[in-house]
């Protein structure tokens, strides 16, 4: 019996299939053009697929299996990651800092922009690709191609960057392997004139405990840590909250919220607090 596929579906699998980025390009415009609930156009420049909404906003973006995040525009895609992570701008003030460890792409800083807050952005992501898409994306910032550990060193990245699961803890279904740069976060604020931190957001795909162990001097100075605590540590893939939660809790945060369909965790200082 044939698999019936509706005619809209054969028409996105087919602009998705087509291999020349060019190509791909000038079908998806079209293809939006007449589906107004995309509110996107997309060309192909220096890597990158490049993004630009009916708002006049624009951002550099990797893969073009990522392009439907941007589908009602991409203000609406930063307000939601904002949301994900619980990171309420009016937590921020100008010049507060706002440390982002695996940035990936440097949505929040984008989204931050978008939101007027002028803050000191400093975004950490080791991948190269990335790295140089943040660096696009968020031009008046500090984006450093390092990854955060908890020494100074180097180590192996696994790479999955198609589905943004790359991690410095080996997993099962990794495309390639690199090696990177690592620095304590202690140590590169020390390094930078760093005191505060407004919020710190971690998303390292399984490392987020190693990361708090390089910032025992900084995490007593950092406000606001918002933390991705999904199932994504190694092979095994399990959650980094219990470990997480555990050493906050008894170094003065309290769990502030928690989002069960991402397992986010928002942590607050409470002698910073008071």
């Amino acid at each position: 019996m044939p698999i019936f596929i509706s005619p809209k579906k054969f028409v996105k699998n087919r602009i998705w299939g087509t291999r020349d980025d060019s190509a791909f390009c000038r079908a998806f415009n079209l293809y939006t053009a007449k589906n107004k609930s995309w509110k996107i156009t997309v060309s192909f420049d220096d890597g990158f697929y490049r993004v630009t909404d009916t708002e006049g906003y624009e951002i550099a973006v990797l893969h073009r299996d990522r392009l439907p995040l941007y589908k009602r525009g991409i203000r609406h895609r930063a307000k939601s990651l904002l949301r994900d992570y619980m990171i309420d701008p009016s937590m921020i003030e100008a010049g507060d800092v706002v440390i982002d460890c695996g940035a990936n792409i440097g949505e929040i800083g984008v989204g931050l922009m978008l939101e007027g807050i002028t803050a000191r952005y400093i975004a950490f992501e080791p991948g190269l690709e990335e790295f140089r898409a943040c660096q696009t994306n968020n031009p008046a910032s500090e984006c450093l191609n390092l990854g955060l550990w908890n020494e100074d060193g180097t180590l192996t990245f696994y790479n999955k960057s198609d589905t943004a699961d790359s991690s410095l803890i080996e997993i099962s279904d990794y495309d390639s392997v690199t090696t990177v740069t690592t620095t304590a976060l202690d140590r590169f604020c020390a390094d930078h004139g760093i005191d505060t931190i407004k919020v710190l957001k971690l998303e390292a795909e399984g490392a987020e405990p190693e990361i708090l162990q390089g910032a025992e001097r900084m995490i007593a100075r950092t406000r606001f840590i918002a933390v991705d605590c999904g199932f994504e540590r190694g092979v095994a893939q399990t959650s980094t909250l219990p470990q997480v939660a555990n050493y906050l809790i008894k170094r003065d945060f309290e769990l502030k919220s928690l989002r069960k369909d991402r397992l986010t965790a928002l942590f607050e200082n409470t002698a910073l607090s008071r």
